[in-house]
């Protein structure tokens, strides 16, 4: 690690492990913003996590012509192993690596056999699903997620789609859940579009998010579309943003 300090922030870590009580281990006599870069290093995923992921056999079978999964799959590959058994090796480090592990990364919730069947994302990981700040998921997900689906400290959304075409229910449900959300907490949403364009999708939600659902339903009402049920494909061409 030495190779990547220059001399003076040597210098200055070799002061602060002096100034540290003795009795405290190396590792902690470190300051936290080190040991936060240490944390980084073990616990910080490449593109994201899979919180949810679609059950092998039955998943696989269904969709497995599908040129998404192939494209899901080859960037899954990009993923580096994580190290969390660091979490277990006092209380202190545990406070501190969560934080990175669940506040730092991407969560992909994916919609499976289990949620179908009553059970629902946050039992998963039920300790610790609320601490997550940022999850990635498909706008055909987020036609069968529900605003308690996703965890109470998300800040930060990150969409993409599947399919060729974004059908009118996905439009009309995620307008509405993201609208939940945003009255939540949530502060951002990104877009990844390196499979498939987010096409009407991206300016409803942009408005949304800039402007408000009152002046969203303001500008629709103006072009003609009364309320969020009756969206159609005509979205990609309403100037919201």
């Amino acid at each position: 690690m030495s190779a990547g300090i220059g001399k003076g922030a040597q210098q200055s870590i070799a002061e602060r492990l002096d100034d540290a009580p003795p009795t405290l281990p190396p590792f902690m006599r470190l300051p936290l913003e080190m040991r936060r870069k240490i944390y980084q290093y073990l616990l910080k995923a490449v593109l994201y996590i899979v919180l949810s992921p679609m059950r092998t056999q039955l998943g696989w079978e269904i969709h497995g012509k599908s040129r998404f999964c192939k494209y899901r799959y080859e960037r899954g590959r990009l993923r580096s192993p994580l190290f969390p058994a660091i979490l277990g090796v006092n209380h202190q480090i545990h406070i501190e690596a969560t934080d990175v592990l669940y506040g730092e990364n991407f969560f992909m919730l994916h919609y499976d056999a289990g949620v179908r069947n009553g059970q629902p994302l946050r039992a998963k990981l039920p300790n610790y699903f609320d601490k997550i700040k940022n999850v990635w998921v498909s706008t055909e997900d987020m036609s069968d997620l529900v605003a308690d689906d996703f965890p109470q400290s998300l800040q930060t959304m990150r969409l993409f789609s599947s399919m060729n075409v974004t059908h009118k229910r996905h439009v009309c449900h995620g307008f509405q859940l993201v609208a939940a959300l945003r009255r939540a907490g949530l502060q951002m949403i990104e877009f990844d579009e390196q499979y498939k364009s987010l096409g009407e999708f991206k300016p409803l939600l942009v408005c949304l998010m800039n402007k408000g659902e009152k002046e969203v339903y303001r500008r629709l009402k103006q072009s003609g579309v009364e309320k969020p049920g009756t969206l159609t494909r005509e979205m990609a061409n309403l100037h919201l943003g």
